[in-house]
């Protein structure tokens, strides 16, 4: 794949959503993966198809990631219909320093693993 230059502003999930994220939906409580997919994560991916320029989300700085925010978050993305999952690979990169790299494997594992709903 041909690595495209990052759109604009990545998104920072510590510094620009919260440093402690939560569950996986609203009702779970503050800083959720519901949240984050319907309030950055939507509207980032369509600008950056609108500029022709992938989005980056930064994995970094965070106090630790459940696993159901990640699940909400990115698998949510394909499952609730906001993208196909070739549109994240063209689109979207996850980025992780070494100590966050388990949690970007498991980003792309629930986009992978996600099946939109009939």
């Amino acid at each position: 794949m041909t690595a495209h230059p990052a759109a604009a502003s990545p998104i920072i999930i510590a510094d620009d959503f919260s440093r402690f994220p939560g569950g996986r939906y609203r009702a779970d409580g503050d800083n959720s993966g519901e949240e984050f997919r319907e309030d950055y994560l939507v509207h980032a991916i369509d600008a950056a198809r609108t500029a022709g320029r992938p989005v980056t989300v930064v994995l970094d700085g965070v106090a630790g990631y459940p696993a159901s925010f990640l699940e909400e978050a990115f698998g949510g993305l394909v499952r609730e219909g906001h993208f196909t999952k070739a549109d994240l690979r063209k689109w979207l990169v996850i980025e992780a320093s070494s100590l966050y790299q388990t949690f970007q494997v498991l980003t792309w594992s629930y986009i992978d693993q996600a099946k939109p709903k009939t």
